[in-house]
């Protein structure tokens, strides 16, 4: 359950350090949306590819052609999308978590530009999402009632679905912005501990 907590911290702190990085430069213009997403892809593909380099062998050869879907979607990252953990944990599997991050980029800069009422509603109405999704699953029995393929899915569904990750980086971009004084006096003032970029 560690692994569990420490992905939900990582995600929200990704938001808070690219609203700190970026959101300023990107509401004045001073980077545009492909610049980002070519530094926030340089930074993380090529790792993820170097890495998955001799597990994609190893897979190709055990599996042969019936692998090729998978492995595809894997190099593309695009495996956290596919509600089947022979896709979300392919190759290695931890990197399911740079497929949903890779998602969260795309939305950063959309979510950076809103205004601060829209992206706490954003924030509000992801978090509830996420929150109630798992209940709701339960509710309806679908964890029990649909055996392994369901158990799957909803593990995928609660877990590993980018979209559910929306509401923890939401929260990471509203808590800089509220630490920060975008929000006006929702917190107290900070800036006497903030270092001086002068």
């Amino acid at each position: 359950y560690n692994g569990h907590s420490s992905v939900t911290f990582f995600i929200m702190l990704s938001g808070f350090v690219l609203s700190r990085a970026y959101s300023a430069r990107m509401s004045k213009g001073g980077i545009s949306y492909r610049t980002f997403m070519v530094k926030r892809i340089a930074r993380i593909w090529p790792l993820h590819f170097l890495i998955a380099l001799p597990l994609l062998v190893w897979t190709f050869l055990r599996d042969g052609t019936s692998s090729v879907p998978i492995i595809a979607a894997n190099l593309m990252l695009l495996q956290s999308w596919v509600p089947h953990y022979q896709y979300y944990f392919s190759l290695n599997f931890p990197s399911w978590t740079l497929s949903a991050e890779l998602f969260l980029y795309v939305t950063f800069p959309f979510l950076t530009v809103l205004s601060s009422r829209r992206l706490l509603g954003v924030c509000g109405m992801a978090l509830v999402l996420s929150v109630a999704a798992p209940f709701a699953f339960d509710l309806i029995g679908q964890l029990n009632s649909m055996g392994a393929n369901g158990d799957d899915f909803a593990n995928w569904f609660t877990y590993i679905n980018p979209v559910i990750r929306l509401s923890e980086f939401s929260i990471g971009i509203v808590l800089y912005r509220a630490l920060s004084g975008k929000y006006g006096r929702i917190l107290p003032d900070f800036s006497v501990f903030r270092r001086s970029e002068g």
